[in-house]
């Protein structure tokens, strides 16, 4: 078992059904400058005053890649520069550290271990991110399988029920 962004195409022999739905957020270093200019007074950014942007994106492949750069193109939001990183444990260490940022899962930055190291403001318009879970299609799930499926699925919803770092 996988849980994966929802990709629209299945290869032959798996199948998917869906897991769980977030929004994409927008994600800067704390007190990113461009990201604090951006901001309104409800902390909702403005992607129209963000201005040149360093974004970190994953690899071409990845299936995020393209929806966030269309994204960006239909918002008009210019990109300084495009950094492709393959881990999203070293996307959030670099923007953590640098004048890089990242769009990134809602549930990702939903974690108490962000609070206070990022701003992590939700898009306008806003971006979902539908994740699936993918199987083999010949069989279903075990029952054991599908256990930790829902145990993971509740642990999504506690998640982002408690998050420090989303408004």
């Amino acid at each position: 078992v996988a849980i994966v962004p929802n990709a629209h195409e299945v290869n032959a022999g798996v199948r998917t059904s869906d897991f769980f739905e977030t929004d994409e957020t927008f994600v800067g270093r704390l007190g990113h400058p461009q990201m604090a200019a951006a901001m309104d007074r409800e902390g909702r950014l403005n992607l129209a005053k963000l201005g040149p942007i360093k974004l970190v994106l994953p690899e071409i492949a990845n299936v995020r890649a393209n929806v966030i750069r269309d994204f960006f193109d239909r918002q008009n939001v210019e990109l300084e520069q495009v950094l492709e990183v393959n881990s999203m444990m070293a996307t959030i260490d670099l923007v953590a550290q640098s004048d890089w940022c990242a769009v990134l899962p809602s549930l990702m930055m939903a974690s108490s271990a962000y609070a206070g190291r990022f701003s992590v403001a939700k898009l306008e318009p806003s971006m979902d991110l539908k994740l699936v879970v993918v199987e083999p299609a010949a069989r279903g799930l075990s029952g054991v399988a599908e256990a930790f499926v829902e145990i993971l699925r509740e642990a999504c919803v506690d998640l982002m029920k408690a998050s420090p770092t989303l408004t």
